[in-house]
């Protein structure tokens, strides 16, 4: 599934660990919807995700798993889109009305 990055909280405390901390990342996905993840900079998996948060919102992403129908599964290897035609298929118009500032630090 492809998506792109329409924003990324701050990090920010998890309620079930006091000594986790998680980015939580939206996307839109190509079906339409939105999907949320969690990137916690701890696990193994973040190494996967820190190029995105870095990359920020509009960040185009292919290969995205969906463990249900508005949560994308963090060990997923999403990979970068770079190639202008498969961006085309997100309308940047729409997404420009919701994007928010990217994270300065990752």
């Amino acid at each position: 599934m492809r998506g792109i990055i329409t924003k990324i909280d701050q990090l920010k405390k998890s309620f079930n660990n006091d000594d986790t901390c998680f980015y939580r990342l939206y996307f839109k996905l190509e079906s339409g919807s939105w999907a949320k993840t969690d990137a916690v900079p701890g696990f193994r998996n973040f190494a996967r995700w820190k190029p995105v948060i870095e990359g920020g919102p509009g960040t185009a992403l292919n290969d995205l798993v969906l463990l249900d129908e508005n949560t994308v599964d963090a060990d997923c290897y999403p990979e970068i889109i770079t190639e202008p035609k498969q961006i085309e298929l997100f309308d940047y118009e729409q997404i420009s009305k919701t994007k928010h500032t990217a994270l300065s630090e990752a």
